[in-house]
């Protein structure tokens, strides 16, 4: 094509497609093409072809030298900020970068195709601690793909085991529902009030509701708690096979027969204590062969019960080992005892530390923990610091346990010092009078016991309403035993109600003399106490020291 001096041809067409508005780069492309003899290349705002042949446009026609005339002779776009390209004049100061077609904006290489990547574990949501503590950690499988595993803090599991006191059958003898004073009530009882592991929410007794903002959580990071087996120390008062079908009138024959039966079963009426104000005597028995002497390894540790007890700890503490570390969540388990029950617990924990061999030892330091109730043992045969760092004990000050401490029995165990309120608004002189084993006496017999006494106090018969109410059952409103009951220590307000008859001579005792039960007010709840208690006994348990709590 011929160049003019002053334009060349190709020049124009440019101007004129500028001038008419190509503002694309698609535009400015189509320009540079109509001169394929004059490539083109842009630099600022100025566009010439003129002169002999450049590196990026026409030739030097202006007179120029130097990097001036470069500048001029060449075909430049600029780029705003966001990658759009101008392909003509406009106002403002803009990148500037070459166009045409042998200088097309850069682009990075396409990356090669990568094989699409193996789904993700998934762990369980995690609940943050209180106290950053510190969790397990274990490989877990990842989501229903089950392409890879993940690390994964798995929970904690917190096993929790009931260990009754005497004189508490397995069921209510006279099969009414949700009495007081059998196991399975205690048992629900703990699992509700104290465990918050009642179904829906429910709380024992039925209906009770939960005082608003009275209760403190247990959970302490994202344990799971579960209620296991029952260990159940047989009383007493259980009857025998048969001889609950006798009772159950479930045996065959007539009244003849049914005669025969109640003397087969006179010796098992004895042992429930029909004859001895209903305290079975083989329970009296056994306690006092227990508190009787510190060599626990003796008494409680060995007895086939307790035996029994540690291999269902010990079991699924050896199931857990035998996973990989990888497979495996850690298992504390805590024994929840109340009153003769606290012999068998202690005996339990005796039991792990020295007669089960390295699997009982490593439970007994690093797994295990017990809430103590109306305890006649302070525990002190454990070894280490056990029960200063991994036991929570509860003793109300007018409970009947404390009366051991007066014991004559100078070996013996005694009982841990109360460190909750009574229940009853005492006297303190006749409280303290009333909780005396033994005392001589200036005429026959000689010897007698205050605590006796104290307990005989029953409130009158047929009284209370309604009658066919757990509430109304006797033993709430017998002294120093009503506040020895694991229900007047979690249920808040206790089970023992106002307003209910009374032993006239409990109400003088107690400075009252219209013959009802007085008020417990809110300092004398112990509920909210015991799962602060329990809270902190499992943080005790996880971090392995005393935690501030």
């Amino acid at each position: 094509m011929e160049r003019s001096n002053d334009e060349s041809v190709c020049g124009r067409e440019m101007f004129k497609l500028l001038k008419a508005g190509a503002t694309a780069a698609g535009g400015l492309l189509a320009a540079c093409l109509l001169c394929p003899l004059a490539p083109v290349h842009a630099q600022g705002d100025v566009f010439s072809s003129r002169g002999s042949p450049s590196p990026y446009g026409g030739g030097n026609t202006t007179g120029r030298t130097g990097k001036q005339a470069q500048q001029d002779d060449s075909v430049y776009c600029q780029q705003t900020p966001d990658g759009r390209v101008i392909p003509q004049p406009y106002g403002g100061t803009r990148r500037n970068i070459p166009c045409g077609p042998a200088f097309a904006p850069h682009r990075a290489p396409e990356p090669p195709p990568q094989p699409p990547l193996a789904r993700r574990c998934a762990c369980p949501a995690q609940a943050p601690s209180a106290d950053s503590l510190a969790r397990q950690r274990t490989t877990a499988a990842n989501d229903s793909a089950g392409a890879k595993n993940c690390d994964c803090a798995l929970p904690p599991v917190f096993n929790y085991y009931y260990i009754n006191g005497i004189n508490t059958p397995h069921e209510d003898p006279q099969w009414r529902p949700a009495w007081r004073g059998n196991y399975q009530w205690d048992y629900n009882l703990i699992k509700s009030n104290l465990l918050d592991l009642g179904a829906k929410g429910a709380r024992v007794p039925a209906g009770e509701k939960a005082l608003p903002g009275s209760y403190p959580p247990i959970r302490v990071a994202n344990e799971r708690d579960v209620m296991r087996d029952e260990t159940y120390n047989r009383s007493g008062t259980q009857r025998g096979a048969f001889c609950e079908d006798l009772a159950r009138k479930r045996l065959p024959g007539g009244p003849l027969e049914y005669q025969f039966y109640q003397l087969l079963c006179t010796g098992d009426a004895f042992r429930a204590g029909s004859f001895t104000g209903s305290l079975a005597p083989g329970d009296l028995l056994e306690s006092f062969l227990q508190s009787s002497s510190n060599n626990t390894a003796a008494q409680a540790a060995t007895q086939p019960d307790v035996a029994a007890f540690a291999k269902l700890l010990l079991k699924r503490f050896e199931a857990e080992r035998a996973k990989s570390s990888a497979g495996a969540a850690k298992n504390y388990f805590v024994l929840i005892v109340h009153s003769q029950g606290n012999f068998f617990g202690e005996g339990l924990a005796y039991r792990l530390a020295f007669l089960e061999g390295q699997l009982g030892r490593s439970l007994y330091e690093e797994r295990l923990g017990i809430m103590a109730f109306a305890s006649p043992t302070d525990y002190r045969s454990l070894p280490g610091n056990f029960p200063d760092l991994r036991l929570r004990h509860f003793t109300r000050k007018d409970d009947a346990i404390i009366a051991l401490a007066s014991s004559p029995i100078l070996y013996g165990k005694r009982p841990f010092a109360a460190n909750l309120p009574a229940l009853w608004p005492w006297k303190a002189k006749d409280l303290a009078h009333g909780q005396t084993l033994f005392e001589l006496r200036p005429s026959p017999p000689f010897i007698g016991s205050p605590l006796i006494d104290m307990m005989n106090l029953g409130p009158p018969k047929d009284l209370c309403r309604p009658a066919n109410d757990t509430v109304c059952d006797a033993g709430l409103y017998s002294p120093l035993m009503n506040s020895h009951l694991l229900e007047n220590y979690l249920i808040d307000p206790p089970l023992t109600r106002v307003g209910k008859p009374i032993n006239p001579k409990a109400g003088y005792l107690m400075d009252r003399d219209n013959g009802l039960a007085p008020p417990v007010g809110p300092e004398r709840y112990t509920l909210a106490r015991a799962r602060r208690d329990l809270a902190c006994l499992k943080r005790a348990l996880l971090l392995q020291q005393k935690p501030d709590c």
